[in-house]
Parts: structure tokens; C-alpha cells; sequence
């Protein structure tokens, strides 16, 4: 299975959130692991995003292979997942911005890597406000008109207004 798959980590005070802040563990090995994933699935996912609730995303790295798989047992009742994981400024235009997936229930999502990497092409509607990203671009619209807009690093931005006619 070819990497195509990006895995959202929502990291919260009782899922990784306070070995990083508190604990001041590695985010890489908070983030590397112990995910309930389909082991199978877990053979496509290219990268990790850390995902704070309330804060967008924080955290990217790249999967740069399957360092450990555990499978059920007594404690865990699903397979849990271990990556080995290296940074990923691909990923950096993303960092701040809304989760890529939108409102989750659970601690674990996943959005194809190219929309992250090329684009949605499409506008992503929430309460929140617009998303959508385009060649890397990521321009969000939040809910009171405010644009945001992150661009990979040494990209040339201009920006041109229109004078209201009205």
C-alpha cells in the first residue's frame, strides 16, 4: 500500500497534550504512538499532524516508517500503532491553522495527504469559519470575516483589494 493517508492526532490534557507541556516529553515520541489504528491502514499514512483542540494544528511530521505494532491484549482492546517519525516542513503551511478534518469525536482521523499537499480545490464550510487549501496555500475565512492565510516558506505573496463600488 502506497503512503496516502495523513493520521490527525487530536492531542488533549489526557491524550499526549500534558507529557508535552507538563512533562516536557518529545513531541515526536508523544506523537509517534500507541494510536488505536487498523494496522493495515497504518501501513498508508505518510505523516502525523498534532492537532490541539480550539488551537488548529500544531505539530507535523512525516512517517518514516513502523517502528513497533501491538496487538490486542488485556489492556488495549485494538491494535496500537508506533511510527517512527522525522519533521515535515511540507507540512509547516498547515501549523495554526483548523484541523484538516474538521470536528472529530475520537482522538484519531484522516485526510488524504494530497489534499493537504495540492489542495482541497474546494471550499470546506464549518461553524468555525471557510477553509481551503490550494498548492500548499492555506487560506481560512474564521466566522467573523478575519482572513488567514499561510504560505510555505519563500513564497512571494501580493494582495490586491478592490475599492468597494457600492
Amino acid at each position: 500500500m502506497t503512503n496516502t493517508e495523513t493520521l490527525i492526532a487530536k492531542l488533549t490534557k489526557d491524550n499526549g497534550l500534558h507529557r508535552i507541556e507538563v512533562d516536557h516529553e518529545p513531541v515526536e515520541d508523544v506523537l509517534c504512538g500507541g494510536w488505536a489504528v487498523n494496522e493495515e491502514r497504518a501501513y498508508g499514512v505518510s505523516h502525523v499532524l498534532g492537532d490541539v483542540p480550539g488551537e488548529g494544528i500544531r505539530y507535523g511530521y512525516r512517517v518514516a516508517g513502523i517502528s513497533q505494532i501491538n496487538p490486542p491484549d488485556e489492556h488495549n482492546k485494538r491494535t496500537r500503532v508506533f511510527f517512527d517519525l522525522v519533521p515535515a516542513p511540507e507540512m509547516s503551511h498547515l501549523i495554526g491553522q483548523p484541523s484538516p478534518s474538521g470536528k472529530t469525536h475520537g482522538p484519531v482521523s484522516y485526510v488524504p495527504t494530497a489534499t493537504l499537499l495540492n489542495g482541497t480545490g474546494h471550499v470546506e464550510e464549518s461553524t468555525d469559519g471557510a477553509h481551503a487549501v490550494i498548492r500548499g496555500v492555506s487560506v481560512f475565512v474564521d466566522a467573523e470575516g478575519t482572513v488567514h492565510i499561510t504560505v510555505p516558506a519563500g513564497t512571494e505573496v501580493r494582495i490586491k483589494t478592490h475599492e468597494n463600488t457600492d
